[in-house]
C-alpha cells in the first residue's frame, strides 16, 4: 500500500512538470508578433504568410496589435534590433535568377520619433547613415 501511494505521487509530479514544459515551450514559441515600442510592431515570416503577406517578414506602424494599415518594410525581413529611438533592419530579397548565388541584402533604419524611414540601403550606406543619426553601436544586426 505505501508503494501505491509512492507511485501515485511520483505521477502527479511528473504530470506537472510536463504541464509546465508545455506551457514554458508554448510562450517562448508565440513570440510571432515582436512589439517594438512606439506603435511599431515586427511580424515574423511564419505569421506573415497566415495573415496574407505571402513575401514573408514585415515591420509595421499601428494603433493596435494586427492592424496592417502602415506596413513600413515589407518582405523577407531577416533581422532587426531597436531601442527607444531607432529600428535596424536588414532585408534579403530573392533573386529571380536561380543561378544567381549572392545573397542581396538591403538595410533600413527607421527614426521612431519623426516616423521616418532611411533605405534600402547597401550596407556603405548604412554604415554612412548609422553614424550621420547617431544609432548606438550595440543595435547589430544579425545577417544571413
Amino acid at each position: 500500500l505505501y508503494n501505491i501511494d509512492k507511485m501515485k505521487k511520483w505521477i502527479i509530479v511528473i504530470c506537472v512538470l510536463i504541464t509546465i514544459g508545455i506551457v514554458f515551450f508554448i510562450t517562448k514559441t508565440e513570440k510571432d508578433t515582436e512589439t517594438l515600442g512606439d506603435n511599431y510592431y515586427y511580424l515574423s515570416p511564419y505569421e506573415a504568410i497566415d495573415v496574407g503577406f505571402p513575401e514573408g517578414a514585415i515591420i509595421y506602424k499601428s494603433s493596435q496589435k494586427n492592424l496592417f494599415s502602415d506596413i513600413k518594410i515589407q518582405g523577407e525581413v531577416i533581422s532587426i534590433n531597436y531601442d527607444k529611438d531607432f529600428i535596424v533592419a536588414v532585408q534579403q530579397k530573392k533573386s529571380s535568377a536561380e543561378l544567381v548565388k549572392d545573397k542581396m541584402l538591403y538595410y533600413f533604419i527607421i527614426e521612431k520619433k519623426l516616423d521616418n524611414v532611411i533605405g534600402p540601403l547597401s550596407k556603405q550606406e548604412y554604415l554612412k547613415k548609422r553614424e550621420e543619426l547617431g544609432v548606438p553601436r550595440e543595435l547589430k544586426l544579425k545577417e544571413e
